[in-house]
């Protein structure tokens, strides 16, 4: 959480909220990875992987959880009455969603290389199983 919205936490009532809303994300070993790497060399190299706009979404989706949880009537007031258990539950449905597209366009990306390889390395008549030699 300070990786994406850039500040240190220390108030532990935090923990669990961010928790919850930062696990579907860990379902991607790939932004695991990134993640760390980036929290161990202080590199942006999870900015890279999500890309700028993929980035501002995720850490816009965080800063209102925290808002939320720093400025419970706040929020409350802006949001036409919600108390913050359902606003909190409505932010973390959005990273649910976001980290649910983001596994689904990296497979889709993945079965798109998988087949270019394919292309690349066999040949129409082998794909077929037709027997390429001429006889």
């Amino acid at each position: 959480m300070s990786l994406i919205l850039g500040r240190k936490f220390t108030n532990p009532s935090y923990f669990g909220w961010f928790n919850r809303a930062i696990e579907p994300l860990f379902e991607n070993q790939e932004l695991v990875t990134a993640f760390r790497r980036a929290q161990i060399y202080d590199t942006d190299e999870h900015i890279k992987l999500l890309g700028e706009k993929g980035f501002k979404t995720l850490s816009d989706y965080f800063e209102n959880i925290y808002s939320i949880l720093l400025k419970p009537l706040e929020a409350k007031k802006r949001s036409g009455g919600k108390k913050a258990p359902q606003l909190l539950d409505e932010e973390t449905e959005k990273v649910c969603e976001y980290a649910r597209q983001y596994r689904e366009q990296k497979e889709k990306n993945f079965s798109i290389v998988a087949v270019e390889e394919l292309d690349h390395n066999v040949g129409f008549d082998e794909r077929e199983g037709r027997n390429s030699r001429v006889d």
